[in-house]
C-alpha cells in the first residue's frame, strides 16, 4: 500500500526474425534519489529565497552608501565656509590689528564669533544624527508648549514675526524640538 518511485524500463526480447517474442522490465527503487532531489530542491528553493534576501539588503546598503556619500559631500562643502571665513577674518585682524578702527575690529571678531557658533551647531547636529542613527538618543515625550519653544529659538531674530497659538502643546522630548525648531529657522 506505499508508493514507491521507481525507475522502469522495459525492452523487447526478439525470435529469429526479429519480431518482438517477450519483454523484460526492470524497476529499480530511486526513494533515495527522490528524497535527495526533493532536499537539493528544497535547498536551492531557500538559497533563492536567502539571495532575494540579500539583494535586497545590497539595494539597502547602495542607497545608505550614496546617502553618507552625499552627507559627506556636504558637510565638506558646508563645514568649509565657515572655516575659510574664520580663517581668513582672523588673518586679517592679526595683519591688520594696529591699522585697524575699534569698530570693524569689533565688526570682524563678531563674524569670527558668529561662523564659529555656526560650526559648532553644525558639529551638535552631526553629532546628534549619529547619536539618533545608533539608537543611543532617547525621547523623553511629555507635552512642550510650542509657543515658548518658538520664542527661545527665535529671541536673537529680530526679523521674524512668532505666530503660534499659546495654547498648542504637543507630545514631544523639549530638547529635540528645540533643534528642529532651530534648524528650521
Amino acid at each position: 500500500g506505499t508508493q514507491i518511485p521507481v525507475l522502469a524500463t522495459m525492452a523487447a526480447v526478439p525470435d529469429a526474425s526479429g519480431a518482438p517474442r517477450a519483454y523484460v522490465a526492470t524497476y529499480v527503487d530511486i526513494a533515495d534519489r527522490k528524497q535527495a532531489e526533493n532536499a537539493l530542491n528544497e535547498h536551492a528553493d531557500e538559497l533563492e529565497r536567502s539571495n532575494a534576501q540579500l539583494r535586497e539588503a545590497n539595494t539597502r546598503l547602495e542607497a545608505a552608501l550614496a546617502f553618507k556619500n552625499d552627507l559627506t559631500s556636504m558637510l565638506t562643502h558646508d563645514v568649509a565656509q565657515p572655516i575659510s571665513s574664520i580663517a581668513s577674518l582672523a588673518e586679517l585682524l592679526c595683519a591688520d590689528w594696529a591699522d585697524l578702527p575699534d569698530d570693524i575690529r569689533f565688526e570682524l571678531a563678531g563674524k569670527i564669533d558668529k561662523n564659529t557658533h555656526r560650526l559648532i551647531k553644525m558639529m551638535n547636529d552631526l553629532q546628534l544624527l549619529f547619536r539618533l542613527d545608533t539608537g543611543a538618543v532617547t525621547a523623553r515625550r511629555a507635552p512642550v508648549p510650542v509657543l515658548e519653544v518658538m520664542l527661545a529659538v527665535t529671541s536673537a531674530e529680530d526679523d521674524l514675526d512668532v505666530d503660534v497659538d499659546e495654547d498648542l502643546a504637543v507630545l514631544a522630548d523639549r530638547e529635540h524640538l528645540t533643534v528642529v525648531m532651530q534648524n528650521l529657522v
